[in-house]
């Protein structure tokens, strides 16, 4: 059962959730417990749910470390993506609206900020695609 299902079921109002987090003395457990309830009320995404290198120079995806013929399988795609055209489409019409919010399209701030973060977007994609997972013997 989800958190957020036994909430509901387990506090029929808000002002019940809050006190009952209130009630925790323990700081380090209330930082547990609303920690959990905004990831799963909100479907977060964290460190341990995306590709990342290990401080040992292994891989992880999700709470998995990646094998040698993953890595592989993962950096075939990666570089075949990348250097494809779907990717260029997709990047250059990313860039557009970005271009189009920014300079043409701004009514106010957030118009601009929204387009200079589908920039910062690209950015994102373009370095972790860039990235190399497998060492060069």
């Amino acid at each position: 059962m989800m958190l957020r299902d036994w909430v509901i079921k387990k506090w029929i109002t808000t002002e019940d959730c809050l006190e009952h987090i209130e009630s925790i003395d323990n700081i380090d457990e209330k930082h547990r417990v609303l920690t959990l309830a905004v990831q799963r009320m909100f479907n977060v995404v964290s460190a341990e749910d995306i590709l990342r290198q290990n401080p040992d120079g292994s891989w992880s995806y999700g709470n998995k470390i990646l094998t040698g013929e993953q890595l592989t399988a993962i950096q075939h795609a990666m570089d075949s993506f990348s250097k494809g055209q779907l990717y260029k489409i997709l990047k250059a019409d990313l860039k557009h609206h970005a271009t189009m919010n920014v300079a043409f399209k701004s009514k106010n701030e957030m118009d601009i900020i929204a387009g200079k973060v589908l920039l910062t977007y690209i950015d994102v994609v373009d370095k972790r695609l860039k990235s190399t997972l497998i060492k060069e013997s």
